[in-house]
């Protein structure tokens, strides 16, 4: 078998001889062809994923530094709490029910924002829907999922103050 490269030219040669009229434009081997009419969009993919793990990265730090610094602010209400009987349990549960709130609040949101911007990211999708329940249902478990993680820190330190230590101060 020879080279594409060689035999681009005995292709040249067989066109023209039965068609000496029909312009070539370009020969070649059509994965090359393929790979050269799809690079664009393979960067641009590249170039999106890259920004969505930026996005997740900066969500997390953010999640994480809103909730710490929220609950380091109400350490005086969970030294009380925790001085009038409340178990360790009962503390994560209400930290669970103020910041899993907004969560879910923010979830609905994103959910009404895809259904507004599906039409636009259909051209950008092959074999999908941008409202795949499937898909939505992954990307809201994974935000849920994400804030979850993001808040075990914060909740965990929280959960171990000392109330003794903190009403003293």
């Amino acid at each position: 078998m020879r080279a594409p490269v060689f035999a681009a030219a005995a292709v040249r040669a067989a066109i023209k001889q039965v068609n000496p009229d029909e312009p070539i434009r370009r020969a070649g081997p059509l994965q090359n062809m393929v790979e050269e009419s799809i690079a664009k969009r393979k960067f641009a993919l590249y170039l999106l994923g890259a920004f969505g793990c930026v996005a997740v990265l900066l969500t997390s730090i953010g999640v994480y530094g809103v909730i710490s610094y929220s609950l380091r602010r109400r350490a005086n209400e969970f030294a009380i709490r925790l001085a009038m009987g409340a178990g360790r349990a009962d503390l994560r549960w209400l930290i669970a029910r103020n910041f899993g709130a907004p969560a879910l609040g923010g979830l609905l949101v994103g959910l009404g924002m895809a259904a507004l911007f599906a039409r636009a990211l259909k051209s950008q999708l092959y074999k999908l829907s941008p409202t795949d329940p499937s898909v939505l249902a992954m990307t809201g478990v994974g935000l849920l999922a994400l804030v979850v993680i993001s808040a075990t820190g914060p909740a965990a330190k929280a959960e171990r103050i000392s109330p003794a230590r903190i009403l003293r101060d």
